[in-house]
């Protein structure tokens, strides 16, 4: 699972602003809810 701080790095450094306006238009999925205030996106742990 990458949280949003990995998602930020291996999308080239993007803010999070950026990230969640790329869900909205659905550029990018959505992530798995964690905790009330954490999401992660599945991922290809290395």
């Amino acid at each position: 699972m990458l949280l949003i701080e990995e998602m930020q790095s291996r999308l080239g450094g993007v803010s999070r602003p950026t990230i969640y306006r790329w869900m909205r238009h659905g550029q990018l999925e959505r992530p798995v809810r964690l905790t009330p205030n954490r999401v992660a996106w599945p991922g290809v742990d290395e």
